[in-house]
Parts: C-alpha cells; sequence; structure tokens
C-alpha cells in the first residue's frame, strides 16, 4: 500500500496510475484546490484500479487528516524502524503545521 500525497496533481495522478498498473494498493491523499485535480481524479478513476485506489480529500497542512490518511496496519504494525520512520514523518508535519513555515517533508 502506498500513500501519495497531492495525488490528484499531475505527477501524483500519473505515478498512481502507474503503480495501480502494476498491482499495487494506492492511497491517493488530496486538497483537490488546483486547477483540473477534479479531471485528473476523473481519469484516473477512469483507468480500473479494481478497488485498489483509496481516496482522501484533506490538506498536508491538517496534521489530523494526514494522521487519519495512514492506514491502522502503518500506525500499529510493521517493524519497529517502520513505525518511527512514520512517526518522524507524521511529528515533522505537525511541526511544520504549528510553525506555519513552509518546508518538505
Amino acid at each position: 500500500m502506498i500513500l501519495i500525497t497531492g495525488g490528484a496533481g499531475f505527477i501524483g495522478c500519473n505515478l498512481s496510475q502507474y503503480l495501480l498498473s502494476k498491482g499495487e494498493d494506492v492511497i491517493l491523499f488530496d486538497n483537490f484546490s488546483r486547477l483540473g485535480s477534479e479531471n485528473n481524479l476523473a481519469w484516473l478513476k477512469k483507468q480500473n484500479a479494481n478497488g485498489r485506489l483509496n481516496i482522501i480529500q484533506g490538506d498536508i497542512c491538517d496534521f489530523d487528516a494526514l494522521k487519519k490518511a495512514f492506514p491502522d496496519e502503518w500506525q500499529a504494525g510493521g517493524s519497529k524502524s517502520d513505525k518511527r520512520a512514520v512517526f518522524r514523518r507524521l511529528s515533522h508535519a505537525q511541526e511544520i503545521h504549528e510553525s506555519r513555515q513552509p518546508a518538505l517533508l
């Protein structure tokens, strides 16, 4: 399962389509604020994802919405290093949100 933030943009949509064509499950997270994102999403839905595409509308600056985008098994399961990596990314996202400073995750 792969989480793509900005998944309704040009790059995210095409990456999602590629991953779906390779049999991956994809979580697409986007706030749909960009012009054309709804059209990209409509195109992606027609690509026959066979139930492997999960679309979540949310803003990456909204820590609670971003946290909900992570599957339960990512938060509860996996190795300790996997959990630490997810926690660090979520913690970093929360720090960015609280500081209101632009940054790359």
